[in-house]
């Protein structure tokens, strides 16, 4: 039901008709995947890095010409434009360890649309502000996990490690991201060369942006160079 509702609210602020190209950028278990199928979105290719949820999301969609890949949108090349990037609920687009790398990532998104293409991306758990440090225990059977939150002011970058015990072993897991508040998100689009449309915290009508609530999803639009 979220699936359905997500692309309506999508359907209402981009113009997209089922025969344009449409990229989505973390498929995960393929809830978006499968709707916009079932509304005859035809020429949509859907990315994911994560193994398990392609497995799911090939069974999910349970359609032997819908186009899931295994691929890092980063090496996505040699495509005919696309329409539209759809990153929903993912943070893909931005929000790796540097801005360098931020800012060859929505170039690159720019490339592969066409112009006067939509970028429409987000995630619901966007913070508001840089997290608080955190530490937390989980425990089960015999597998213990250390949860870390680690805010570093200095770069506005955000680590989250897990460390694992199981049976005398240990693993680390680690993911950073840079953090940024709503404006300088829009910045990093227009130096990218998109125009920001609109911006929510929610993908509904009542989602109206409010800089002190979590969440943030933003409409872009790759600006048609004069000339071009």
């Amino acid at each position: 039901r979220r699936a359905v509702l997500d692309i309506d609210f999508v359907q209402t602020q981009v113009p997209l008709a089922p025969t344009d190209r449409v990229l989505e950028i973390g498929c995960g278990w393929g809830r978006h995947t499968r709707e916009l199928r079932r509304r005859g979105f035809g020429n949509l290719v859907s990315l994911d890095i994560a193994p398990a949820m392609l497995d799911l999301a090939y069974r999910y969609v349970d359609d032997d010409n819908a186009d899931i890949r295994a691929q890092d949108f980063r090496t996505l090349a040699g495509e005919p434009p696309f329409a539209a990037v759809l990153s929903l609920y993912d943070r893909a687009c931005i929000g790796f360890p540097t801005e360098a790398e931020d800012r060859a990532s929505l170039a690159h998104l720019a490339g592969l649309l066409q112009p006067g293409g939509w970028l429409l991306f987000g995630t619901g758990d966007w913070p508001a502000a840089l997290p608080a440090p955190r530490r937390d225990w989980r425990i089960w059977g015999d597998t213990v996990e250390l949860l870390k939150t680690l805010p570093d002011l200095a770069s506005c970058t955000c680590t989250d490690r897990t460390v694992v015990l199981r049976g005398g072993e240990r693993r680390v897991v680690e993911l950073t991201r840079r953090f940024y508040t709503q404006p300088e998100v829009s910045a990093l689009l227009i130096n990218a060369g998109f125009a920001v449309r609109d911006i929510w915290n929610t993908l509904t009508e009542d989602g109206n942006y409010d800089p002190s609530r979590d969440g943030l999803f933003v409409l872009a639009q790759r600006v048609q160079k004069e000339g071009a």
